[in-house]
């Protein structure tokens, strides 16, 4: 097939949290005749319980950073590191390299640790905040909606891993179909494959360019005697060295160029003393420059 299916896995989330609210016909209604309207453009909201409290909302919170940490917006729920977006496969699932499967799964471990805590929170929090309601809220509260707590939480909530083969082409053909349609399928699948092997390379050069970027950024704004114009953290250095074990991780294909990038980062910042960076301007241009021309060069390289 391709490198996929032997250097990667499939990987996806799946999550459910509760809103706690529903659609209300009354309110519906009311609302219709309060706008001289109808149902058909005005739908009405009743919120069982207080949601605006943070213990509410935490399980949500937990479920979506997740999910971003495999779009690479947000860091790792264990190690606070961000990896590059994942490339989509069917199904919900996201394309995974061995290389970083260790680290991907810790992390969302611990987000579904952090998530099952928080539901039983959550499950502490409702009979006070049901009986609140049922003495604020009398007229729209229901009776019975929330006598199955425990059976509301199980229902409500779920926070799982999966994990799956890419399978190879040869899998996926009937022996005794044509030629033809195995040639037919076969293409379909490779094609399919290569795909996302493209969206991988795509998606680790623009998260290494962004990150080049962002602090050559923060290089030419930062001004130690007027430390109001711009901030330079650690984290700033820290994030472009964490990037280059992911980079070489995603190097399925174990293209030079690739791996060519991954030793300029660590060029760039690795020889370097952040505070002195931080202090000497002229080592801070130079660093930006370097950071700059690096970004310039990888686009160059890749967009040839």
């Amino acid at each position: 097939m391709t490198a996929l299916n032997e250097k990667c896995i499939l990987i996806k989330v799946e999550t459910k949290t509760a809103r706690f609210t529903k659609v209300d016909k009354a309110l519906t209604s009311a609302a219709a005749d309060a706008c001289d309207t109808t149902a058909t453009y005005v739908t009405g909201i009743r919120k069982q319980i207080d949601v605006r409290q943070a213990v509410i909302k935490a399980p949500g919170k937990i479920a979506s950073a997740a999910g971003n940490y495999l779009d690479g917006k947000s860091p790792g729920a264990l190690d606070d590191k961000f990896i590059p977006p994942l490339a989509h496969w069917d199904g919900g699932f996201r394309v995974l390299p061995l290389a970083m499967e260790q680290q991907v799964v810790r992390n969302l471990g611990e987000s579904a640790s952090q998530f099952d805590a928080a539901v039983v929170e959550v499950s502490k929090a409702l009979p006070p905040l049901v009986e609140r309601a049922k003495e604020e809220n009398p007229k729209l509260f229901q009776d019975g909606e929330f006598d199955d707590i425990d059976g509301l939480i199980e229902e409500k909530y779920l926070f799982t891993v999966r994990k799956s083969v890419i399978t190879d082409t040869s899998t996926h053909v009937l022996l005794k179909a044509s030629k033809e349609y195995v040639a037919e399928i076969t293409k379909e699948i490779t094609d399919h494959a290569r795909r996302r092997e493209q969206e991988i390379v795509d998606n680790t050069i623009g998260w290494v360019i962004d990150i080049v970027t962002h602090l050559a950024g923060k290089l030419e704004a930062y001004d130690p005697k007027n430390k109001g114009k711009g901030t330079f953290r650690d984290a700033t250095f820290t994030k472009v060295l964490d990037a280059v074990p992911v980079i070489r991780a995603l190097n399925i294909h174990n293209d030079a160029r690739i791996d060519q990038v991954a030793t300029d980062l660590v060029t760039l910042v690795g020889t370097k003393n952040v505070d002195a960076v931080r202090e000497d301007d002229a080592t801070r241009a130079a660093t930006a420059k370097e950071a700059r021309d690096i970004a310039q060069n990888i686009t160059a390289i890749f967009n040839d």
